[in-house]
């Protein structure tokens, strides 16, 4: 599996400003499968040769029928739709609808409609090369399979262009981890498709969708008429089993038989690993170590040897987890230990600060699960009084 991200260059756009972003998928393999709670999947692929756009129409000369791939009796069709090949060194994306009139969402009188699909370019006058479009069709509802929920359904006629109102979407029956949508039918005329909106499109239960276009031809203002959203939405709820430890020894790295005694360091090793089959939340890893009453924090260069200059060494295997010394790790002077970072917010006030009793570990992202474990580990110092 592969994923490109790309951006419609030329005319009012003539280079790329394409950056990092996280995007989800939903992935099947081609053919008919059933979820653990009995609902069933059909995942179809068909070849798109022409290219459909305000320049050339939207007709059946610029899609193809994939009704006919089709061979489950659906009665609540709820579809999904993607280029899935990048035969063309320029993006197009997809558009669906009932195989009569653009306006018309695919299954717009249920089955009895049908479901054509094709790529476009919006107001760009070109064409593409052939392209593979992805299709997959679910009876909407709600559910659990292999403890993840799911919820698919066919959204109301209220998403906005992104530059008529950013903050459109819906609201959705949960908070969903992950999901993805696609635009049915097009109303507008110019080309849109349908996108999650922001750094955290997910929010209790409303889901941030837009509508967005190209700037390369035309109308640039990313306004659009509110479009029909179908969306998969997805929730991990499978169980998290998190568990740590923590070991030391005497700070020797030159291998000189050094002894625990007073003016030597320790070095200490808080481990953490994900033994269960589901994924932390985001940002929920938080780790407190109680220092000894013999032991103060060093808080210069763990290891000078090893490029890293801060007093913590973050190592991960398999965890998904990213790590700033500056935003991550917190101290606390006081007599009761930290319930989250906000107790934490005491500093070294020197490389020995032996007022520090607390040190706290919150690393970014989601600990994800695994086979093996993934597991995370931290290592700093601290002289013996």
């Amino acid at each position: 599996f592969e994923l490109r991200l790309q951006e419609f260059t030329g005319g009012s756009n003539p280079s790329a400003n394409t950056t990092p972003g996280t995007v989800h998928c939903t992935i099947a393999e081609t053919g008919i499968h059933t979820l653990e709670d009995g609902r069933v999947v059909e995942a179809r692929s068909i070849n798109a040769p022409a290219t459909a756009g305000q320049a050339v129409g939207w007709n059946a000369a610029t899609s193809v029928d994939a009704s006919p791939l089709f061979v489950t009796a659906f009665t609540n069709p709820v579809a999904m739709t993607g280029v899935i090949t990048a035969n063309d060194s320029q993006p197009s994306v997809v558009w669906s609808y009932d195989c009569d009139v653009r306006d018309n969402v695919p299954f717009a009188n249920n089955y009895a409609d049908g479901i054509c699909v094709g790529k476009h370019i919006g107001q760009i006058n070109g064409t593409r090369a052939a392209e593979t479009i992805g299709i997959i069709l679910i009876n909407g509802g709600t559910g659990v399979s292999q403890g993840v929920r799911y919820q698919f359904f066919r959204g109301p006629s209220s998403i906005n262009g992104i530059g008529t109102n950013a903050s459109s979407g819906y609201n959705v029956g949960f908070e969903y981890d992950a999901a993805t949508v696609a635009q049915m039918g097009e109303k507008g005329g110019q080309g849109g498709w349908a996108t999650l909106v922001g750094a955290a499109p997910f929010s209790g239960a409303f889901i941030t969708v837009s509508i967005d276009e190209e700037v390369v031809a035309g109308d640039t203002s990313r306004t659009h008429v509110s479009e029909e959203v179908n969306v998969y939405g997805y929730r991990d709820e499978r169980a998290v089993a998190l568990s740590g430890d923590k070991s030391g020894a005497i700070w020797d790295p030159a291998a000189e038989g050094l002894f625990s005694v007073p003016g030597a360091d320790m070095a200490y090793t808080l481990t953490v690993r994900n033994t269960g089959a589901g994924a932390a939340d985001r940002d929920t890893v938080f780790l407190v170590d109680t220092l000894p009453d013999e032991i103060v924090f060093y808080s210069s260069d763990f290891d000078p040897g090893d490029g890293d200059i801060h007093p913590v060494r973050f190592t991960e295997n398999g965890t998904g987890l990213s790590f700033n010394y500056s935003t991550d790790v917190g101290f606390s002077v006081g007599p009761d230990r930290p319930a989250s970072m906000l107790d934490c917010t005491d500093a070294p006030t020197a490389v020995l600060d032996p007022a520090i009793r607390f040190v706290c570990f919150n690393p970014k992202g989601s600990m994800l699960s695994g086979d093996p474990d993934p597991v995370a580990t931290f290592e700093f110092r601290g002289r013996i009084r």
